[in-house]
């Protein structure tokens, strides 16, 4: 009988020691979550608001708001009289072999 009582004690203080080791735990990870988020916080106020561009009604490059492709940049806007580039025309040097010094 005396043996049954000492492996009851031993069983009870390790559950008592693995309650307090797992309660530590989840303490350490509250901690280190809190810490995380503060810090998130202080650098959320850190940064500056995002700048939108405005568009001033005298501006003659300006984007219509019903033209929401022209106002990221993917396709020209229809206000828009850009300026037309003349076909380039090719080096005459290249019709030249280029596989000997120039002379």
């Amino acid at each position: 009988m005396p043996r049954k009582d000492e492996q009851r004690r031993q069983d009870g203080l390790h559950r008592v020691q693995i309650g307090l080791t797992g309660l530590a735990g989840v303490i350490l990870l509250v901690g280190l979550a809190n810490i995380i988020i503060d810090k998130a916080r202080l650098d959320e106020r850190s940064v500056p608001p995002p700048v939108v561009p405005t568009v001033s009604a005298d501006n003659g490059n300006a984007v219509s708001p019903r033209e929401p492709l022209a106002e990221l940049g993917v396709t020209p806007s229809a206000e828009q009289s850009g300026q037309v580039v003349p076909d380039l025309q090719p080096d005459p040097a290249l019709n030249k072999p280029m596989d000997h010094d120039p002379q």
